[in-house]
């Protein structure tokens, strides 16, 4: 059996959103949720996290960070 290995972008692009909007944890929950439908527990993941910077600036974690899971 393959076994996936998952890449998962999550990201809040305000404060604002962070507070009264969808937080990066629950994002990740709700993201890893649905893979765990499709595959149950059998893959592994890199979460690549942006909490409350804009899309114009600076590198992206993907660019400068890796974190397995």
């Amino acid at each position: 059996m393959i076994i996936p290995h998952i890449a998962i972008y999550i990201r809040v692009s305000t404060v604002d959103q962070a507070v009264d909007g969808i937080s990066i944890e629950q994002q990740e929950a709700t993201v890893l949720a649905k893979i765990r439908e499709h595959y149950g527990d059998a893959f592994t993941y890199e979460l690549f996290a942006d909490p409350g910077m804009s899309g114009g600036r600076g590198p992206k974690p993907w660019q400068t960070e890796r974190r397995p899971r």
